[in-house]
């Protein structure tokens, strides 16, 4: 408010002061490195999906297909074995003694960043760590995103200057931001969408003055992505035709589907560590030998389903241009939502976003057909419900609908698949936060999805 700009005494106060030269500087680098990190764990990633499965350029889903059945299940038991000699090494490192790799959850703690950083969470040690955690994780088949992780290990190295020089808090926050921002950006090709996501879960309370940094790291990890990957694109958008109105009138319907699936895969996904745990009592187990037994778990359910298995951009990006049946899409559903439960559970490395997107493109996949099949619209629904499910269900479970309404536009660049993303996503998220409160369950911020 305009009275605010005035102090007691009645002179005029000075408005809010932007960022310094330091900070735009600051921001550049830490793209820079925080880009090369990306691009290094991107590398690695198919290095050991190429050393595991003899997969090439991400095609793991094909690879597993032709392997017998004793190889397909020996690679995720092989990799769980190396996490679990890591999260030993953590836990003789002070992670604890039920040891598990730090991702988004870690960033959203130590956000506020209170009297001294959490050394147990963001030092660089435990990051690098952790980010080792992940890339065999994902090169070994576990089901989860390379996009959390980036984020963890950017603000890692962009908290360094932090470090060093003592900078105060705010300032800090500021290259939490960045490096958040430029790791989610070089991970998902999606600068802006990497900001809009770092403002609404990460910074809330930050004022948009400070954010030119944080866009500024962004921007400059994207490039560097694009540059070391020759501009490639991560996920393959589908050409979507003219949007019909009668889209639009299935929103009642598409978004209380998607709510109800995005509800299911959230408490399975919340649920999973503690169903482990209790797992590895019942086996008198320390909890840092999970990853070999979920190994196994992996492995059985990689066989049957192969496109559930790592990252998975690559069945994402055939399921929005239309490469799958309408059934085995709804099947490809609910088998990703368990790989990453067991994944998430049994320890291993890797974020929940990429998974998130993978489930709501299958499920609005068959939602679009299903239109499609009816004759209820002039057609071409199937690419667009896609688009729209893969970006409202990943908004929605993890508290990001701007995020992701922005994520559509950036890779589609069409404005009404976005703004029925950011519809999509908003409804969703207020009712499932409607139902934690109607039942009092406070266990997670009803603004926030997982978190």
């Amino acid at each position: 408010m305009a009275w605010d700009l005035l102090k007691p005494a009645g002179e005029a106060a000075g408005r809010p002061r932007g960022p310094e030269l330091g900070a735009w500087l600051t921001a550049v680098l830490v793209g820079v490195i925080a880009g090369g990190a990306v691009s290094l764990m991107r590398v690695l990633i198919a290095y050991g999906e190429f050393m595991m499965f003899d997969a090439s350029r991400g095609r793991l889903g094909a690879a597993v297909a032709r392997l017998d059945w004793w190889a397909a299940m020996l690679a995720p038991v092989v990799g769980g074995l190396l996490v679990s000699l890591l999260l030993l090494a953590g836990s003789r490192l002070g992670w604890g003694p039920s040891p598990r790799p730090f991702g988004l959850q870690e960033l959203i703690r130590a956000r506020r960043l209170r009297a001294r950083l959490q050394q147990t969470t963001l030092s660089l040690r435990d990051s690098l760590l952790s980010a080792l955690i992940a890339v065999i994780s994902l090169g070994a088949g576990a089901s989860g995103g390379r996009e959390c992780p980036s984020m963890h290990l950017g603000a890692s190295l962009a908290l360094l200057p932090g470090r060093l020089f003592g900078v105060d808090l705010p300032t800090r926050r500021i290259f939490l931001g960045m490096g958040a921002a430029a790791g989610l950006a070089g991970a998902l090709l999606a600068p802006f969408a990497a900001v809009v996501f770092v403002r609404e879960l990460i910074l809330p309370r930050q004022r948009l003055l400070s954010l030119g940094p944080i866009v500024l790291a962004a921007l400059t990890a994207w490039l560097v992505v694009r540059a070391a990957f020759s501009g490639a694109p991560i996920i393959a958008a589908p050409a979507l035709n003219e949007t019909p109105a009668g889209f639009f009138l299935l929103i009642p319907l598409f978004a209380a589907l998607m709510w109800a699936l995005s509800e299911l895969v959230t408490v399975l996904w919340r649920n999973a560590s503690a169903r482990a745990d209790v797992l590895a009592q019942r086996l008198h187990a320390p909890p840092w030998t999970l990853p070999a037994f979920g190994g196994a778990l992996i492995g059985l359910l990689g066989y049957a389903f192969p496109q559930v298995l790592g990252v998975g951009y690559d069945p994402l990006s055939a399921a929005l241009n239309g490469g799958y049946a309408p059934a085995l899409m709804v099947v490809l559903c609910f088998a990703k939502t368990a790989a990453t439960a067991i994944s998430t559970g049994f320890r291993f490395g890797g974020g929940l976003i990429a998974p998130a997107l993978f489930v709501g493109a299958m499920a609005g996949g068959g939602f679009g057909a299903a239109v499609d099949a009816l004759g209820l619209t002039p057609g071409g629904a199937e690419p667009f419900f896609a688009v729209v499910g893969m970006g409202a269900l990943c908004g929605a479970i993890m508290g990001t609908p701007a995020a992701m309404g922005v994520f559509v536009l950036e890779l589609t660049g069409r404005a009404d698949a976005a703004i029925m993303t950011l519809a999509c996503g908003y409804i969703m998220m207020r009712a499932s936060a409607w139902r934690r409160g109607a039942t009092g369950d406070t266990g997670l911020r009803p603004q926030s999805g997982l978190f």
